[in-house]
């Protein structure tokens, strides 16, 4: 990608772009540096995201990126991808420059570890995530796309990890235009009052954190429904999967399933009242130590309903992996109706999906952090190998076809 991209080389300010990251619906993402300043041998690494140049006359798109940025603008927090600059460049648009960290979302941290993570762990990724949503939750600022996708572990499994939330191109703030939409979120997180489009407080973003709470807890999604209208109506009418349901071959306490009937509950006024209250209460109740598991049993899930296999080796099976495009956790904003009302229609479900897939915003630290890894001999050297092969084709065709002399 970075050597396709004709914007490698070129400058805004200071910084060189150097790299292609990532790109998605709205922009691209590119790894600029600034050369050493005098006295110092480090260079300055700074991520920039660039919106889309056909999306530069598009009044959504450049609504949707000013947005954003108007939110950033209020934001100052240990736990939050931190906005360093943003600007119009005359040869290369809208940009927004935000600081570089290095490390991976919390999603591909779960897809690379088989096990569930340690309960301590857990208690501090909850910990850091209450304190940024308690920050911005008294903003009255929403983030209403909570998600491990959107959750970066800066420095994972270090002394100092620390948890960074990102993209807030759809939270609600009071002083920002509101986006005319009728489902904006992710179907997979969205609480029952963001479904129905009722006015939201900090309350939805506790019960996606509930959502993903319970994930972490158990390696295994709370719905698995197969499709965006269909995620949207579990949460809205079905009763959430017990944990215990979801892993019979651990021993949950009781105490951590009333737990979870209160944060997952319908209503916002039966869950905890904000972010603080919600670390509190997980903190008195979830066991510091992992659930003890039940010899014998191993639990793999089919939609809803575990299946018990007796005297099979007792190891962790990894969460279920999406094979549908609604199941790739993507973002979601579907147009209002303009005159129907009541629940969505499979055609509107369909077009609600067009969109969404359309308006997609990829997840840049996703392939930014693919980019740290180290690279295989085949990785690093493929192009060149296949250049000198396609070479010396060539030099023996022509050897070949020549006369003898």
């Amino acid at each position: 990608m970075a050597s396709e991209d004709p914007r490698i080389g070129e400058h805004i300010g200071t910084y060189r772009l150097e790299k292609c990251l990532a790109s998605g619906g709205m922009g691209t993402i590119f790894l600029a540096q600034r050369p050493p300043v005098i006295g110092s041998e480090r260079s300055i690494l700074r991520v920039f995201k660039l919106l889309r140049p056909e999306l530069a006359n598009d009044s959504q798109g450049m609504h949707l990126f000013q947005r954003e940025v108007k939110i950033l603008l209020k934001l100052n927090h240990p736990n939050i991808v931190q906005l360093e600059d943003h600007g119009v460049d005359d040869k290369l648009g809208r940009y927004i420059c935000m600081e570089y960290i290095t490390g991976h979302t919390l999603k591909t941290h779960l897809r690379r570890n088989p096990k569930p993570p340690k309960h301590s762990q857990i208690l501090r990724w909850i910990e850091q995530l209450c304190e940024a949503l308690q920050y911005f939750h008294k903003q009255d600022i929403i983030h209403r796309d909570l998600k491990p996708e959107n959750i970066f572990l800066q420095g994972p499994d270090s002394p100092g990890e620390t948890l960074k939330l990102f993209d807030f191109g759809i939270a609600s703030c009071p002083d920002v235009d509101e986006i005319p939409a009728r489902f904006v979120g992710t179907p997979r997180y969205m609480s029952p009052e963001q479904i129905r489009n009722d006015n939201i407080d900090g309350r939805a973003d506790l019960y996606a954190l509930a959502v993903i709470l319970f994930e972490l807890l158990t390696h295994r999604p709370l719905f698995t429904e197969s499709s965006s209208q269909k995620l949207r109506e579990a949460h809205l009418v079905q009763t959430p999967p017990t944990l215990s349901q979801k892993r019979p071959d651990l021993m949950i306490p009781d105490e951590v399933e009333e737990l979870f009937h209160s944060l997952l509950a319908k209503s916002p006024d039966d869950r905890p009242h904000n972010a603080n209250e919600f670390y509190q209460r997980v903190k008195a109740i979830l066991p510091k130590e992992p659930f003890p598991r039940q010899e014998g049993k191993l639990s793999l899930s089919v939609g809803n309903a575990p299946i018990n296999i007796s005297d099979l080796d007792d190891v962790d099976t990894p969460p279920p992996t999406a094979s549908q495009e609604d199941l790739r956790q993507q973002l979601i904003i579907e147009a209002p109706p303009t005159e129907q009302q009541g629940p969505p229609t499979e055609q509107q479900s369909s077009s609600a999906e067009q969109q969404g897939s359309s308006a997609e915003q990829q997840d840049p630290l996703e392939e930014w952090e693919d980019d740290l890894l180290p690279r295989t001999f085949w990785q690093t050297f493929k192009l060149p190998l296949i250049l000198l092969l396609l070479t010396l084709g060539a030099l023996l065709f022509i050897l070949w076809g020549m006369p003898p002399k």
